[in-house]
């Protein structure tokens, strides 16, 4: 299958367009997806760089990796588009779903539909379906036709979530005390200043006993003689 027809296709005018009697690529052939990866980076539109990366089930972190360091290489939304594209069966995440330029979405929302059975009114769409294995418009078709993930799908296309806020790392318990100690001006440890008057009442404590005891000897042996 021609995968670059849906690459290209999403180009801003038909003259760039390529020829449809292009053969298709030796997927057998293509190696290593990050090879594929770099072309595409490289904003080179070839069409084995397209196919190759289109057929790995495995392309998906490494796109939107690459996307994510360069979102406005329409080279790579593109690869990611025909990617999906060939993935109709399965949602759409979040980071996907805002990996996408506008064409690339208006291209899935009717691919979502024209995978169902729907015929595309976009020329340049139908360029890029009539490539796909899947595609067969029916003229009885309608949305009633949709299922669950279609529909899950073009809500996050229209809609794609915010991103995540980062999460606060946890200070380790060692930290989360010491700082908690400082927040109210407390100590399981007594301070040095602490110790020694704790020290000093008992010194106190004990001289007092003493000088009692040394007081009541006499009386005793008074009473005893």
């Amino acid at each position: 299958m021609t995968l670059l027809l849906g690459a290209l296709a999403l180009a801003q005018t038909p003259a760039d367009l390529p020829p449809t009697d292009l053969p298709a690529t030796d997927l057998s052939a293509c190696g290593p997806v990050e090879h594929h990866l770099d072309t595409l980076k490289a904003r080179q539109g070839i069409k084995e760089a397209y196919d190759c990366v289109a057929a790995s089930d495995a392309a998906l972190d490494p796109l939107l990796q690459a996307i994510e360091i360069d979102p406005e290489n329409n080279t790579l939304t593109r690869g990611l588009t025909v990617w999906r594209l060939q993935r109709l069966d399965s949602a759409i995440g979040g980071a996907e779903s805002r990996a996408y330029q506008a064409a690339d979405r208006r291209l899935l929302m009717d691919g979502i539909k024209a995978h169902r059975g729907r015929k595309s009114a976009s020329a340049q769409h139908e360029v890029v379906f009539a490539q796909m294995g899947w595609y067969s418009p029916q003229p009885t078709y309608t949305d009633g036709r949709l299922q669950q993930v279609d529909k899950d799908n073009l809500q996050i296309l229209r809609e794609p979530p915010a991103p995540p806020q980062p999460e606060l790392e946890a200070l380790p318990a060692a930290e989360t005390a010491e700082a908690e100690s400082k927040g109210c001006g407390c100590s399981s440890t007594p301070s040095a200043g602490g110790l020694f008057g704790l020290l000093g009442v008992l010194g106190l404590l004990a001289w007092r006993r003493r000088g009692a005891r040394s007081q009541a000897l006499p009386a005793s042996a008074t009473q005893s003689a």
